[in-house]
């Protein structure tokens, strides 16, 4: 005999009130306020209106709960039964649905673990440098997907995988390592090849900043030099100078003096001692 739920007592009925009369009642009251225009000398008596017509409403609504609540007591008290007996059903049910789900959790870890298996197996030595999370379907462990169908997709990844890299080694790059160790993670030649692009960029410009500056550098030296050259005396001032040239030509001495601030005058130094230039303070005559 099927079971079922059988009720020897059912009387929805609906509730009756004045709804008209009232209904009426509470249009007359209200019309006057709805189109009303509240000017500032006449804040108290709207804010009295206004107080009025919250308590009205709350009279009404009042009234309205405590319908329902009495409407709704032989429908909680139903309820409640109701519930007590679904509650034996949801633990037969528990107890069933945790053995049968404790069996999936097994056959789902024998069958993650098969595949970890074949993971390193696949890739080899490269199973230390890509995490298996990179290539893992959570769908492979769906009892629609099988082992073979798994181990072929696991396969085509280690091949591809060993694909790209010769592609990144025949970039001779130096940033190789860090080029590998990015496919390694994304598994994305694409975005590889991208972050190549960039480090490529990036040194071409520090090239192109340090060989504007080392111009830069050569040609004020450049300027100082023909500068001191243009400006050489016969005579012997204060403060004058020797310069000694010690090249395999022969060598000569020139007294000179020169009018230089504290840049110039560090930059002098500088160009004489990258040029090999001996030089000396001469003593006053």
């Amino acid at each position: 005999m099927a079971l079922e739920l059988k009720l020897s007592e059912f009387h929805p009925v609906a509730v009756s009130f004045n709804y008209d009369e009232l209904k009426k009642e509470i249009a007359d009251r209200t019309l006057p306020y709805k189109g009303l225009i509240v000017t500032e000398d006449a804040i108290p008596a709207a804010k009295a209106d206004l107080a009025k017509l919250r308590k009205l409403e709350k009279a009404i609504d009042d009234r309205r709960k405590d319908v329902k609540k009495e409407y709704n007591a032989p429908y909680m008290e139903f309820e409640a039964k109701i519930k007590d007996i679904l509650s034996d059903i949801q633990e037969a049910e528990q107890n069933i649905d945790s053995q049968v789900k404790g069996f999936e959790k097994k056959a789902e870890d024998e069958k993650l673990a098969q595949i970890k298996r074949f993971f390193g197996l696949a890739f080899g030595e490269l199973a230390e440098e890509v995490h298996f999370e990179t290539i893992y379907n959570p769908k492979w462990l769906n009892k629609g997907y099988k082992m073979p169908e798994i181990e072929e997709e696991i396969a085509a990844a280690a091949n591809k995988l060993h694909a790209d890299i010769s592609v990144v080694k025949s970039l001779k790059s130096p940033h190789e390592t860090s080029l590998l160790s990015n496919l390694f993670s994304c598994l994305d030649l694409g975005e590889v090849m991208v972050q190549h692009n960039r480090l490529i960029e990036l040194e071409e410009r520090r090239k192109a900043q340090d060989e504007a500056i080392r111009a830069a550098k050569e040609k004020a030296l450049h300027d100082i030099s023909s500068e001191i050259c243009s400006n050489v005396v016969d005579q012997n001032p204060q403060n004058i100078t020797t310069v000694t040239v010690d090249t395999p030509q022969p060598v000569q001495k020139i007294k000179m003096w020169v009018e230089v601030n504290d840049q110039q005058k560090a930059a002098l130094s500088q160009f004489l001692r990258e040029n090999g230039i001996r030089y000396g303070k001469v003593k006053d005559e």
